[in-house]
């Protein structure tokens, strides 16, 4: 996995949010999963672009459509007790929406859909550990993408503490399905030339 921080005890997301905001740990993303800390060392270029391209254009079609929020890769969600992950773009329904969102601190469940955009330095165990916390805990959908491959999978949770997966490469077209109704991202206009 990325680098892990030193492990002194079993983290909570409280733990989580305080070690964050410590002066020392400015700029750096922390994230936690089953007690254990994780930072991962900044994007690259690459990463960021992509990850830009695909929030803005998920945001746009979730504000004209109100379906939701959308959030970006600082913003993190505690999906369980000792998990607490940061998706590159996350997108809550409409109706799972607090009506008075909390003041601080992390959204206190799964996002609908997680995107996470894969850089270089990410190995294969970790995306795996990320997308079956996800789905475990209650993700509906998603979405790995590879911008060196210029290709994306698409996670869904099926029976028995399965997953379906469909890939789609970079002529074709990742449909937002039951999670995002009407959303449809050309993997061209994502991938710069």
């Amino acid at each position: 996995m990325a680098n892990i921080a030193l492990q002194e005890k079993d983290y909570t997301a409280d733990d989580l949010w305080e070690i964050s905001h410590l002066p020392e740990n400015d700029g750096k993303r922390i994230y936690l999963i089953e007690g254990a800390l994780y930072e991962m060392p900044p994007t690259s270029w690459l990463h960021g672009d992509v990850a830009m391209e695909v929030g803005r254009q998920i945001s746009n079609h979730v504000k004209g459509q109100k379906l939701g929020r959308v959030t970006a890769a600082e913003t993190g969600f505690n999906l369980a007790p000792g998990t607490s992950l940061a998706p590159d773009v996350g997108f809550i329904a409409a109706e799972r929406v607090p009506k008075e969102l909390p003041p601080k601190g992390y959204v206190p469940f799964a996002p609908d859909l997680a995107v996470e955009v894969v850089s270089p330095g990410n190995d294969a165990e970790e995306i795996s550990a990320k997308i079956q916390k996800y789905l475990q805990y209650g993700t509906r959908m998603v979405w790995i993408i590879y911008p060196n491959q210029r290709r994306v999978e698409v996670y869904r949770p099926a029976e028995e503490q399965t997953a379906t997966v469909t890939f789609v490469e970079a002529d074709g077209v990742v449909d937002g399905g039951d999670v995002l109704p009407g959303f449809h991202l050309k993997l061209s206009d994502i991938f710069p030339d």
